[in-house]
This record gives C-alpha cells, structure tokens and sequence, in this order.
C-alpha cells in the first residue's frame, strides 16, 4: 500500500492580531478541506513583530 500523498501544499496566513490570523487560516483551511485536502498536523504560529503574527497548515491531498 502507498501511502504518500498525490499532492502537499503549505497554507499560509500573516495578520497583525491572533484572532484575525486564527479565522483567517481556518477559512482558507476549511475551504480547502471541502476540495479534498486534509490537515497534516498542527498549525503553526510565529510572532514576527509587537503585531505581526504568521500561521501555517500544512495540507495533503490523495
């Protein structure tokens, strides 16, 4: 059984609040999910700056 995924992609969001940045990577997330892709992991956040924060998802698709 092959267990590698056709396709892979990083979903990725910077905004200058957590709770922006949250729904904003939730949408792109969600909108993704109902095309096929599935979540692989976490997302990640880094805080770039006092108000600049960036989120990843990564995301696989069979």
């Amino acid at each position: 059984m092959n267990n590698q995924a056709s396709s892979y992609k990083i979903v990725f969001c910077e905004s200058s609040s957590i709770s922006r940045g949250v729904e904003a990577i939730m949408k792109n997330v969600n909108q993704l999910c109902s095309n096929g892709w599935k979540v692989q992991g976490g997302i990640s956040t880094m805080r770039t700056g006092p108000d600049s924060y960036k989120f990843f998802q990564a995301m696989i698709k069979d």
